[in-house]
């Protein structure tokens, strides 16, 4: 059984991306009274979304584009998106038709563009290490860089466009004013320390409304721009986005939380509502009386804040959280999807996989099996979670056992092997799966994986080497191999055989025909760090989570593996599960990908069904 392991972002984007969810695009987009009828999106590794959002209580994604590179943020002006493409640069879209849109021009940047507004013809954005870049996008086939600033020592964490003016707001050197009014000769006007580090800005006549990294809200008189000045400050909470509309200026501060603040009396600013939501807000975009929100995993919200002392969600894009794994049986794929819980999806048809069902495990879901009618679930710290899947449409709780840390789970005949986080592998008896009771336990530092092969349990242990467990009487499991410096992060059996991924991205193969003496064989790797491995008839699934992909292995000749097959799923491949012609992964924010790997030298994706994510938004 493949282990799910939460690695994180991959490195050579954390950088830009932990900071960029600190910046605000839709502070600097005109926000307009009028009712709109389509949101656009930046979706991450789902590319640009578009939703029709006539009927706020019910939208609706109507089109998709996939911009070939992580969609960061996005800003709309006339029929055409401009996305901020994080390592693909600037991608121009015309979206007139929603439905269909298409690429119109696209201009290659190096580093990472990770925020973009639209303002006079004039694209301006914020990319790491480069700074502030100003492209002229009068033609929107040909866009052309104009000029740049650059400022590779310090962190650009947002900016506003105001007339000739780009105030810059940096996590250290506080606020810049610049006059921008010719991009090829940018000249520096103004400046003023802040206390803290500087998150979002906003401006709105002559104040600029900024949030730091304390949470504070700070009104800044910039009437002259050469002079700015700090004339009040409020505490609020650390912002994700910030936007003014009229009277008020909206906060988004991340996890469950929107805060509201009255600034018709700028040097009196108070705070009138506080909205809990369960989004992991990002943006924001407010067009009339409604607040269209972007969620890290949770899609978008639409909030009515006709009255904003009392806001109030009235629509929502139903998606998904974080799919951690998956298992596959009969016609139906089993999705262990983070704080989602479990997702049934019907794949009958693979290349249209759709929801069927959903049970709020408690806690975060990370692994699950499905034995007979019951789904077994590995729910972080709410222990193994036992389902009734009997009805995919209707799954129910019916047992449960509490454990410290539940990452991993793997049955066994009428025994569930539940990988307890650093305690070890607790054995559990599940013939009453309402009831089920641990009958032994194996003490092991840092368990991250186990699967079992006859009368054995293979367990890789994250610092300690990897262990072989004679599990024939569950209740006195006894030790009788190990695998020397081995360091494993996941294991499969086929076999005499067995494949350790040891924590370098390694993968290590032994023959276990004597589980008291294994034996090293061969090694096989990657360009790419393996993370987890699958094991299906002649060939190894190998899937690299840093990178997005999968990796397929011929091994009928355990002592020569080749690699025979490789595809880009283009997320974060946590695991994947092989059933006849098809693969499916489970691709954390990516979601469920299906592969088909009929011909193993050619693997093609069938399906990508939107797992969405929403990192910038924007309206028309």
């Amino acid at each position: 059984m493949a282990n799910s392991i939460f690695l994180g972002r991959f490195i050579i984007l954390s950088v830009v991306l932990v900071l960029s969810l600190a910046t605000s695009l839709q502070a600097n987009t005109t926000q307009s009274s009028r009712p709109i009828t389509t949101v656009v999106a930046a979706g991450g590794p789902e590319g640009l979304l578009i939703f029709d959002v006539s009927k706020p209580n019910s939208p609706v994604l109507v089109g998709q584009f996939n911009t070939d590179g992580w969609s960061e943020k996005v800003s709309v002006s006339g029929n055409y998106a401009y996305v901020a493409d994080l390592e693909n640069g600037l991608v121009i879209v015309n979206i007139s038709n929603p439905a269909q849109p298409r690429q119109v021009g696209h201009l290659a940047i190096e580093g990472y563009s990770y925020d973009i507004f639209i303002s006079n013809n004039y694209a301006y954005i914020l990319n790491y290490p480069i700074g502030l870049i100003i492209v002229d996008v009068s033609n929107p086939a040909q866009p052309k860089e104009v000029g740049s600033l650059s400022y590779s020592d310090d962190f650009l964490s947002d900016f506003a466009i105001s007339g000739k003016y780009a105030y810059l707001l940096f996590r250290e050197k506080g606020l810049i004013i610049s006059d921008v009014s010719n991009p090829a000769q940018i000249n520096h006007v103004g400046h003023l320390d802040i206390e803290g580090y500087g998150q979002n800005i906003e401006v709105s006549g002559k104040y600029a409304f900024l949030v730091d990294d304390k949470g504070n809200f700070l009104v800044i008189d910039i009437s002259i721009p050469a002079q700015p000045r700090q004339i009040e400050s409020l505490k609020t909470i650390v912002s994700f986005d910030l936007l003014v509309s009229g009277n008020y200026a909206y906060v988004a501060g991340g996890y469950n939380v929107l805060v509201i603040v009255d600034i018709s009396n700028p040097v009196n600013p108070k705070q009138v509502a506080h909205m809990n939501s369960y989004s992991n807000i990002q943006s924001l975009y407010i067009s009339g009386n409604y607040a269209y929100v972007g969620g890290e995993y949770t899609g978008l919200s639409i909030v009515d804040i006709s009255n904003p002392g009392k806001p109030k969600q009235v629509g929502y894009f139903d998606t998904y959280e974080y799919a951690k794994n998956i298992y596959v049986l009969g016609k139906y794929a089993y999705v262990a999807d983070g704080y989602n819980g479990l997702v049934i999806m019907d794949v009958s048809n693979p290349s249209q996989p759709k929801q069927i069902g959903r049970v709020d495990t408690g806690d975060y879901t990370l692994n699950v099996v499905v034995s007979g009618k019951y789904g077994y679930i590995a729910d972080g710290y709410n222990g193994l979670v036992i389902v009734d899947v009997s009805n995919p449409a209707q799954p129910r709780k019916i047992g449960h056992f509490q454990v410290e840390d539940a990452i991993d789970v793997t049955i066994s005949g009428s025994y569930a092997y539940v990988v307890d986080g650093y305690n070890g592998l607790v054995i559990l008896d599940i013939s009453d799966p309402k009831d089920p009771i641990e009958i032994g336990y194996f003490q092991v530092e840092a368990v991250v994986s186990v699967t079992i092969s006859g009368d054995y349990a293979y367990i890789t242990d994250e610092y300690n080497g990897s262990f072989i467990v004679d599990i024939s009487d569950p209740e006195l499991p006894v030790e009788v191999g190990y695998f020397e410096g081995v360091d494993g992060v996941d294991i499969a059996v086929s076999g005499d055989y067995a494949y350790v991924v040891n924590e370098d991205g390694t993968v290590f193969i032994y023959d276990i025909s004597d589980p008291a003496q294994p034996e090293f064989i061969d090694y096989f790797s990657t360009f790419e760090q393996i993370t987890g491995i699958t094991i299906v008839g002649r060939y190894a699934y190998t899937t690299s989570y840093w990178d997005g992909t999968m990796s397929i292995f011929d091994i009928s000749d355990p002592a020569q593996p080749i690699e025979v097959g490789y595809i880009d799923i283009g997320g974060y491949t946590e695991n994947v599960y092989v059933l006849g012609n098809y693969a499916y992964a489970a691709d954390g924010g990516n979601g469920l990908v299906i592969i088909d790997i009929s011909n193993p030298e050619n693997p093609k994706i069938v399906a990508d069904l939107l797992w969405v994510s929403i990192y910038g938004i924007s309206g028309k």
